[in-house]
């Protein structure tokens, strides 16, 4: 996932999916640097919202995006990033900053009890799909459904900020959310957020699919984003359950290893 030069303290991160230039090119490598005091200043500032302390830190440490080193043209390759790149770019500051392990905190689902799940970054796996240039895609839905054709886009760090966004408006799981995030198109009727009944209008039609729908559009993104495989398994030392979860890199110790 990453390369790295210790001695110059620079990193190149594969992307699974790639920035797709203004001009049409793929460009597929970035280059970073380590972080410093001020990108964990930044991270640690709470004054700030999440998302956007996350894209000022991923664009401050990019060095270049394949050729293009220019800064402001990093910014916005930052947010057009899908969100698979871009969590392969976080993942690549943390190794190249602070080394592969990452003991992170986890609950058991059958005796909840919390401790330490160890795991080494670098053994994740990207995954890539058929086609890193298209970008929305168009299902017919399966018979039955309330819509004929879905039209959806690949999450991007645009995508982030609308999530965090919605998280404000609409009390719903992240589930809902996230497929709320991706949906450009109703049949023909264009899906928008510009306001508090726009949103309500949209989330009721979510509402109305059927689990078969939703499970149908899940597995299309799955299949067609790329990104970083982040789950592990790990087991219980309390009641010796094998469990399988999914590395959080919200918590304060993905950046911040000393607080774990």
């Amino acid at each position: 996932m990453v390369r790295m030069d210790p001695a110059s303290g620079v990193g190149y991160v594969e992307l699974p999916t790639g920035w797709l230039a203004p001009d049409g090119t793929l460009h597929k490598e970035v280059t970073i640097r380590e972080m410093t005091g001020r990108d964990e200043d930044m991270l640690a500032s709470d004054s700030v919202p999440v998302v956007r302390r996350l894209n000022a830190v991923m664009a401050g440490c990019t060095l270049a995006v394949g050729d293009v080193n220019d800064r402001t043209t990093i910014e916005k390759a930052v947010l057009d990033m899908p969100s698979g790149d871009r969590m392969a770019l976080l993942v690549g500051l943390r190794i190249l900053s602070h080394g592969p392990m990452y003991d992170m905190l986890v609950t058991c689902d059958r005796c909840s009890n919390e401790g330490k799940a160890t795991v080494n970054l670098e053994e994740f796996e990207t995954e890539a799909p058929e086609d890193p240039s298209v970008r929305t895609f168009t299902e017919t839905m399966p018979p039955g459904c309330k819509y004929k054709t879905v039209q959806w886009a690949v999450l991007t760090g645009h995508s982030d900020s609308l999530l965090e966004e919605l998280r404000e408006k609409v009390q719903d799981s992240d589930m809902t959310l996230h497929l709320l995030a991706r949906l450009r198109k109703l049949d023909d009727k264009e899906v928008s957020f510009r306001s508090k009944g726009a949103i309500r209008e949209v989330v009721e039609a979510v509402k109305d699919l059927r689990s078969r729908d939703y499970d149908f559009l899940r597995t299309k993104f799955a299949e067609r984003e790329g990104g970083v495989d982040m789950s592990f398994e790990f087991r219980c030392p309390k009641c010796k359950k094998d469990l399988k979860g999914r590395v959080n890199v919200g918590q304060p110790g993905f950046f911040f290893p000393s607080v774990t």
